[in-house]
């Protein structure tokens, strides 16, 4: 995500020999904190299909607020699976 190589030339073994992003923030004396909660697609790899039988639904902000709720694994009592737009997709 902070590589400066670029997805066709990007390899684990390269890229965890070069300085990237958060390395130069740390140079610069920021201090930075990395927490991997994020692993994993979290449903946003959903099937185009999915997604396309969708389409003709009505809209809001709600659902995307819902839709960011539910890609971050957050299942709490705000938020509404039926407003996450990749819930249906299997998100």
């Amino acid at each position: 995500m902070f590589s400066p190589l670029g997805r066709a030339a990007f390899s684990v073994p390269l890229a965890a020999r070069s300085p990237n992003l958060l390395d130069a923030l740390v140079h610069a004396g920021i201090e930075v904190e990395w927490r991997d909660n994020n692993s994993g697609a979290k449903g946003i790899a959903a099937s185009p299909e999915c997604l396309a039988a969708q389409r003709d639904r009505r809209l809001s902000h709600d659902h995307l607020y819902h839709t960011v709720l539910g890609a971050m694994g957050v299942t709490n009592a705000r938020y509404a699976s039926g407003m996450d737009l990749l819930a249906p997709c299997g998100g």
